[in-house]
């Protein structure tokens, strides 16, 4: 959030903003040492301004479980930008060797309710708290007049409905907390939870809110702070979860052990007009975009375009980005586990080798892979999206890093990969720059960007009135700016939902979605179980220049799907208080 902290403190002296997210860092708990009081806090704009940066480092925070650092601190932010790497090995994207970490209990089927992985759930609940300190506090400023009030509101909220949009989507119904407790009412903050509908109709009220009250863009150096756009890409996104098979049903995949409970879970009906409402909601989107100075990305080459969307901070295809993170060089998190020579123990952070699978060839038919492992020539016949997003044999990484050759990096010439199991590297999120030689690279985590949007409303727009024009466009605007052809017409309602997602497959790969998308459309069975495949290395002998390889594949895991992972857990901690309900199957 480095941009808009600066932003924020602008024009301020002898006030550290570490006071302050010290102290809201516990539950407004003064901090030894530090004169800062809630009262203090709404004294002035430039005091209320602390607040808020605050309230945004706390509620940006990212989804992804792991980490069990506080918001904020350096060791939190390199954990943010390590974890996207979990929800691929949660999915069928990538894979972590380490053992250790918590995707491998998902994926054997042995994650229990003591091994917890929401580790922000009490974060979230800090953040709340803060939020409503600001909405209870903002109209005490002295200088403030009602429009500024009214904007700082609608910030709130916006971050809010974040906060709340992160916990439905783990759990389905939570608990709605609407404004700030007193130590007294210990009682009052038993809130048992709220249904599907009721939490998902909290987060749009938030919203609408927002959108109505958000300005439409910010100065440069306030990049990072919420606009009418991002509210409405919020509402896009919750509205398209909102219609998905997962809760738009009348049956859930488990019930609760009461089934009276079950619509904490589910709507408890399918409605085709939710997904209407989600399509209608993407289209805002798209349609208030210029306002926002927001535009894909089309004027790079179709072999630059979607690299370029990733690369490059701040682009005009970025809605909304989280900017807490710093800027690190290689051998620091996130750049560490993500590079073709890391050679530590924990093992890196890798693409599954079928993640070339989704992948068409550049005039639109499928690849045939064969069973003889030559893959020489094949990989460059691929959407061009591909060699913008994964590392494999032959692949030109940078100036600095050169050719891979997956057969000698960085183990013996002639066996597999050391620590590689997959036979691929990550490439996205990592620009030619982060070559080793001390730079600092900045990284933000990207919240919203445009290209989700069209793929959002194909989407919704099929389910609602089936492959329409309208869908196919908005779907092969996201095709040709890469260079790929047309969707082929004609197709069925069920033909052009696997082609919309396969398309969110390719074009969201590694950006937190996939997980997601897999959980709430009832793919797991499909994707998340049996046999995965790794892709092994190995020269010719004897040499010849150039070198030439042969593949061969093994089985490095087998997974295992349990349908109570569609729905995550609240920790006995929680449940012990009384007031929650447990998920199905745990």
């Amino acid at each position: 959030m480095r941009n808009i902290i600066i932003g924020l403190l602008i024009g301020l002296t002898g006030i550290t903003f570490t006071s302050c997210e010290k102290m809201f860092g516990d539950f407004l708990e003064k901090a030894p040492g530090v004169d800062v009081t809630e009262d203090s806090l709404f004294t002035s704009k430039a005091q209320a301004m602390l607040l808020l940066a605050s309230c945004y480092e706390q509620s940006m925070i990212s989804p992804w479980p792991s980490g069990q650092y506080k918001a904020g601190s350096d060791l939190f932010v390199n954990e943010i930008y390590n974890n996207i790497e979990i929800h691929m090995g949660y999915a069928d994207e990538g894979w972590l060797t380490a053992s250790w970490f918590i995707s491998h209990s998902l994926a054997n089927g042995s994650m229990t309710v003591g091994k917890f992985h929401d580790f922000f759930w009490k974060t979230r609940w800090t953040a709340l708290r803060m939020l409503h300190t600001m909405l209870d506090g903002i109209d005490r400023v002295p200088e403030a007049d009602e429009a500024y009030k009214t904007q700082i509101r609608a910030e709130a909220r916006f971050l809010r409905a974040i906060l709340y949009f992160d916990m439905f989507k783990l759990y389905g119904g939570v608990p709605i907390v609407d404004r700030k407790f007193s130590p007294a009412e210990v009682e009052e903050m038993k809130i048992p939870r709220s249904s599907v509908e009721e939490t998902v109709n909290f987060i749009l009220q938030d919203l609408d809110f927002a959108i109505t009250n958000l300005p439409a863009s910010y100065p440069t150096n306030m990049r990072g702070r919420a606009t009418s756009l991002a509210a409405r890409a919020l509402k896009s996104r919750t509205l398209l979860y909102a219609a998905s098979p997962l809760y738009n049903t009348a049956t859930p995949v488990l019930s609760m052990a009461d089934p009276v409970n079950n619509k904490m879970i589910i709507y408890g009906n399918y409605d085709v007009n939710r997904w209407q409402q989600a399509a209608d909601a993407a289209k805002a989107v798209l349609d208030n975009a210029d306002a926002g100075g927001i535009h894909l990305i089309e004027d790079k080459g179709v072999d630059k375009n979607y690299r370029f969307v990733w690369e490059q901070p701040d682009n005009e295809e970025i809605i909304l980005a989280d900017k807490q993170s710093l800027e690190y060089w290689k051998k620091q998190r996130p750049w560490q586990y993500y590079l073709p020579d890391f050679m530590g123990s924990n093992g890196p952070q890798l693409p599954h080798s079928f993640v070339a699978e989704f992948y068409d060839k550049r005039d639109g038919t499928p690849m045939v892979w064969g069973t003889d492992g030559q893959l020489a020539g094949k990989y460059e016949q691929l959407d061009y999206r591909f060699s913008q997003a994964v590392g494999y044999n032959g692949f030109y990484w940078s100036a600095a890093r050169g050719v891979l050759n997956m057969a000698k990096l960085p183990a013996p010439a002639g066996t597999a990969s050391k620590n590689n199991v997959t036979g691929y590297w990550i490439k996205k999120h990592i620009p030619d720059n982060v070559n080793g030689q001390g730079n600092q690279v900045p990284r933000d985590f990207v919240r919203f960007r445009l290209a989700e949007f069209y793929l959002n409303y194909a989407e919704a727009l099929n389910e609602a009135q089936g492959p329409v024009p309208a869908a196919y466009q908005a779907v092969n605007r996201i095709r040709t700016r890469s260079g790929m052809p047309n969707l082929p017409i004609g197709l069925t309602k069920e033909e052009f939902r696997k082609r919309v997602q396969k398309e969110r497959a390719i074009e969201l790969f590694a950006e937190d979605h996939r997980w997601w998308d897999i959980r709430r459309n009832l793919l797991a069975w499909n994707y998340l179980n049996g046999e995965r495949l790794g892709l092994n290395v190995f020269k010719n002998e004897p040499i010849t220049n150039p070198l030439t390889f042969r593949y061969t594949i093994s089985v490095f895991q087998r997974r295992t799907w349990l349908d109570k992972f569609y729905h995550y857990h609240f920790t006995t901690e929680e449940l012990n208080k009384g007031y929650l309900v447990q998920n199905p199957g745990w």
